[in-house]
């Protein structure tokens, strides 16, 4: 939310804030005198004191951020429990029908997917459906993930059956175990309809054990996004899949204590690492890249001119450009949300570095410390 707040409406440093806030999808709210001036067409609240006294349009102005204060903090200790519990089993329900959603158009996979929720029914186990996996070449797409066993279900459909998929089928598993150590349990549908209960019974039996091992930890939806866990853990590891819905929640794990973050860069308890938050893809100004097994990301500016600047600056000028950056990319969920992954911790690679290639950034760690909220007593 963006809140402007100016006598008379007019104010060109609020109209061209509350007009990037639009831009940026925020709920814009403005504070004005008499009729609201130009801020009324970019607020979608208005709260306008009638007058034209600039003492009495200002001190309605306190009067009204005095009065919302008390507003919002008796609400939130009144309601925050009661509200809290509602939003989080909206979320979790959320999740799972549109999780569940994805197979609706391959038939088989989505009677094997449903039936094996529905006999867990469980819902501290996750579970991800079409997961990405990364391999040494490229990735692969299972058809179903639960993330807190490493342990996957492939549906094979008759064209899994012939010679030349027979083979492909074997190497991306070999890939997909050696470069994650998951398990991968496959369900065949080709046979008859009993026997594939069968097989879905025995996958869900295998589950319900792994389940029962003293290191589970259920599944929490919030937690799993909450900068909390992570600090607590006194780690971030790219096995466990971390993803943030906020720059500043990933700020957070690293120190800091914001309530709200935008840049793309931030700084790290160690001076000689950065933060960096970039979109890995054509975007803008931009040209970047990862390379198939993510141990290689390439920054680049699509102008030439600016291109030699920008790898001239960061190679010759390190104290001013860390040579070391841990990167939380951009990225859509398999939902469709915005998450910014974690990647690992990268190393700029002067000697491959130069204006047409542009930066080289090379994978050195896949698991970081975090850090508490004290390091940075000023914010």
């Amino acid at each position: 939310m963006l809140i402007g707040i100016s006598t008379s409406g007019n104010s060109a440093n609020v109209i061209n804030a509350l007009t990037l806030g639009k831009q940026m999808d925020c709920k814009t709210v403005g504070f004005a005198g008499q009729q609201g001036g130009a801020m009324k067409a970019l607020c979608d609240i208005i709260l306008a004191a009638p007058s034209t006294d600039t003492p009495r349009i200002q001190e309605m102005h306190i009067l009204l951020g005095h009065t919302l204060c008390h507003l919002i903090e008796t609400n939130s200790q009144n309601d925050v429990s009661i509200k809290k519990q509602v939003v989080h089993e909206m979320d979790k329900k959320e999740y799972i029908i549109r999780q569940l959603g994805r197979t609706k158009n391959k038939k088989y996979e989505a009677y094997v997917v449903t039936r094996i929720i529905h006999l867990l029914n469980d819902f501290s186990i996750k579970f991800v459906t079409q997961q990405y996996v990364t391999r040494p070449q490229g990735r692969a797409l299972t058809d179903l993930f639960f993330p807190q066993f490493g342990f996957h279900i492939e549906v094979d459909e008759g064209q899994h059956f012939n010679q030349a998929n027979i083979e492909a089928d074997k190497i991306r598993e070999a890939d997909i175990i050696n470069a994650t150590g998951h398990e991968i349990f496959r369900i065949d549908v080709t046979r008859s309809f009993e026997d594939i209960n069968i097989q879905i019974d025995d996958a869900v039996k295998k589950i319900k054990e792994m389940r029962n091992d003293s290191s589970f930890i259920p599944w929490d939806i919030d937690s799993e996004f909450d900068s909390t866990t992570y600090i607590k853990r006194g780690y971030i590891d790219i096995k466990d899949n971390v993803a943030f819905k906020t720059i500043k929640d990933a700020c957070n794990c690293f120190g800091h204590n914001y309530t709200g973050y935008q840049r793309a860069g931030a700084t790290h308890p160690d001076p000689n690492i950065m933060l960096w938050f970039p979109k890995l893809f054509p975007n803008g100004e931009w040209d970047n890249q990862i390379s198939s097994d993510e141990e290689v990301i390439i920054e680049r500016n699509k102008d030439d001119k600016k291109a030699k600047q920008h790898v001239s600056s960061h190679i010759n000028n390190k104290e001013k450009h860390k040579h070391q950056r841990i990167v939380f990319a951009k990225v859509r969920g398999n939902l469709g949300d915005i998450l910014y992954r974690f990647r690992g911790q990268y190393k700029l690679d002067v000697e491959n570095s130069n204006e047409e290639k542009g930066l080289i950034w090379r994978r050195i760690k896949t698991r970081v410390k975090t850090y508490g909220t004290k390091i940075y007593a000023n914010e």
